[in-house]
């Protein structure tokens, strides 16, 4: 398990389907290479944990979380 700036992620789960990459409303993720990586447009939202098909992602408890409302 490797530290991406709030986030854990579990590079053995990961299957890198960029499905987090795609979710985040930011662009707070990239990968570069074979590593996950974190943006300064990242704001700890937990978005791309909630979309990862293999639960590889998990953001750090904090008390800056910010949410965002989806679109509808």
């Amino acid at each position: 398990m490797k530290k991406v700036g709030p986030l854990e992620w579990n590079e053995k789960l990961c299957k890198f389907c960029n499905l987090c990459i795609q979710m985040c409303p930011k662009n707070g993720l990239k990968f570069e290479g074979k590593e996950l990586v974190q943006t300064a447009e990242c704001i700890k939202c937990g978005i791309c944990c909630k979309y990862c098909p293999e639960m590889g992602l998990n953001l750090e408890k904090s008390e800056n979380r910010k949410e965002i409302k989806s679109k509808k």
